[in-house]
């Protein structure tokens, strides 16, 4: 009796193992997963503030938050060279698109609202600015007093602003970024070729580079 049941549990073990072994054969068989490197994502450009050549080879969409320090970073550190080298030279156009991360960033919102607002005013580049040159002072009485620093038409400013006018275009804009699966800022997207993290000038060339050469 011991020595039938000692054979059925080596028959049980030996068959334990060839499915096992079935089993991995099918998953390792399989197609690996796409790479994020190798995704393209359909970003809208929609109205989005932009700089550049509209036939630039290049397509650059950054989502980005008033209120995030690596966005600044960015913002005033690697845009300026990036702009000279990459933009005006009509490589690349560039597009802005608002993703205020609200549960972190708490006037990152508002930040929002108040670009969108200057930039019916063709200010949006000069308030983008402005506001990173100030992330830290993002009150609704800072945003109002940048508009007037840069001699916008402050009545129409604050009505647009105050009444929240432009509400519909940041959403559209954040659920852009929701759609093609944003998680932080700054996030850009090369072409539909998703890169996250504030890029230097040299990371941000070679991302160019990769997209010229392709």
């Amino acid at each position: 009796m011991k020595e039938e049941l000692k054979e059925n549990i080596i028959v049980l073990l030996i068959f334990v193992l060839i499915i096992g072994a079935l089993v991995f054969w099918i998953m390792s068989s399989r197609s690996a997963p796409e790479e994020e490197d190798d995704v393209r994502y359909r970003i809208p450009l929609g109205n989005s503030p932009r700089l550049g050549d509209i036939e630039a080879p290049v397509v650059v969409v950054q989502f980005s938050d008033f209120e995030c320090p690596y966005c600044g970073a960015f913002a005033l550190q690697s845009f300026p060279i990036i702009r000279e080298k990459y933009i005006d030279t009509g490589q690349v156009l560039f597009i802005y698109k608002q993703y205020p991360l609200t549960r972190i960033h708490l006037k990152a919102y508002r930040a929002a609202l108040a670009a969108a607002c200057a930039a019916e005013q063709d200010s949006f580049w000069e308030y983008h600015d402005i506001l990173y040159e100030n992330i830290d002072a993002l009150e609704i009485g800072d945003l109002q007093n940048y508009a007037s620093i840069l001699e916008l038409d402050t009545e129409r400013f604050e009505k647009c602003f105050i009444g929240e006018e432009l509400k519909s275009r940041v959403l559209e804009e954040m659920q852009a970024g929701i759609d093609a699966s944003v998680t932080g800022t700054p996030t850009f997207f090369f072409n539909g070729r998703k890169v996250t993290g504030a890029l230097s000038p040299e990371a941000f060339g070679a991302e160019v580079e990769a997209e010229l050469t392709e």
